[in-house]
């Protein structure tokens, strides 16, 4: 009886490379590459012809006979040594100029104070003429007080904000043809320092900082600067043609005076008082004629000669387009050559003597008399 065959099927076997070997493979020859990159970092050495490996072991060592020359043992390389000092001087403004003085007009008039502002004498003056063509108006006090209701809101906040009704006095005063300058008061304020201590300057116990002229405001501190330009603008806005920066200075007795934020560099009363006039020349509007009251000792130096004058006279004529003095009708001719020497500009219209003819009358400037009042 025969017997059936029987097939047995067997499937075929694919034989597939396992790819988790190969990736395997790969993490270990990266990890090994990285290892040896961060290991032979401490061999390499870094020379103007690039860099090259020292390995212990398999660098030849260069026989000192070898390295003889010709000219004879080769000389180790020598090494400087250095003494680095860090030096922070105070800044250098000899090369700004901002190129004032341009488009003056003649100013001939009378000082009016911030206490006749507040008696209404401005009511009483006549026209303009030609030998009273301009007003100065004490439009801040040493005080700190202002002669108007300004909107301002640190003059606000800290009660230094005056009762004038601002456009008004203006208005009227342009009706009468008057050229209206408005003295602003910079670092002398005992108000706003005491009120806000981080606008002024130190004592020794770290109070704000007064002396016999009254309290003095920091020339560095941003809230100094922020106030002095805000106030500008608005008596731009208002209608005036000039702002006169007065008291632009700094305390006599300077060695014991700090600032209201710590300094990291070198300063000196004149270097912050510098630092705030090219400041305010740069920031003021350019729709105002920018102008400067200046101290006797900015041109004839300080009382004592060892001093230098907080006030850089030179610097003034190259930020500002005038410059005023307080003097007397017998000196002015004298601080004119004086001025003309040290900055090396024309008198001329930039140079505006305020001459001092009766305490009553205040000052009159630019040497013309005291404008009349009607009866």
């Amino acid at each position: 009886m025969s017997r059936k065959r029987r097939d047995v099927y067997r499937g075929k076997h694919t034989v597939r490379f396992p790819v988790t070997l190969v990736v395997s493979g790969l993490l270990i020859l990266l990890a090994v590459a990285v290892g040896l990159f961060f290991y032979l970092q401490k061999f390499a050495i870094y020379s103007k012809d690039g860099v090259t490996l020292a390995i212990p072991g398999l660098t030849e060592v260069e026989d000192p006979a070898a390295a003889e020359t010709p000219s004879g043992p080769r000389q180790p390389t020598p090494v400087h040594t250095v003494n680095a000092e860090l030096v922070i001087a105070p800044p250098d403004y000899s090369s700004v100029d901002l190129h004032p003085g341009e488009e003056l007009q003649a100013v001939r008039g009378r000082y009016i104070s911030a206490k006749q502002l507040l008696s209404g004498a401005t009511g009483t003056l006549r026209a303009a003429s030609a030998d009273n063509s301009a007003l100065i108006l004490e439009m801040s006090t040493v005080e700190g007080e202002l002669s108007w209701a300004s909107d301002n809101e640190t003059a606000q906040g800290y009660g230094l904000s005056g009762q004038a009704d601002l456009k008004a006095l203006v208005s009227a005063l342009k009706d009468k043809g008057y050229y209206l300058i408005a003295e602003v008061n910079c670092c002398r304020n005992t108000l706003l320092g005491k009120r806000n201590p981080l606008t002024s300057l130190k004592n020794a116990a770290g109070e704000p900082y007064t002396d016999a002229l009254g309290g003095w405001l920091d020339p560095y501190a941003l809230r100094t600067r922020s106030y002095l330009l805000e106030l500008t603008e608005e008596l731009d806005e208002a209608g005036f043609d000039e702002i006169l920066f007065s008291g632009l200075s700094f305390p006599e007795n300077s060695a014991v005076v700090s600032y209201a934020e710590t300094r990291t560099g070198a300063s000196t009363p004149r270097a912050a008082v510098s630092g705030l006039a090219v400041w305010l020349a740069r920031n003021v509007p350019e729709t105002i004629t920018c102008s400067v009251m200046l101290e006797r000792s900015a041109l004839y130096g300080m009382t004592d000669p060892e001093k230098e004058s907080p006030q850089d006279a030179d610097l003034f004529a190259r930020l500002f387009d005038r410059l005023y003095l307080r003097t007397s009708e017998y000196d002015h001719t004298y601080d004119a050559e004086k001025f003309r020497s040290i900055t090396g500009c024309e008198p001329g219209l930039r140079f505006v003597p305020i001459t001092a003819t009766d305490v009553a009358l205040d000052c009159c400037f630019s040497d013309a008399a005291a404008a009349p009042t009607e009866d």
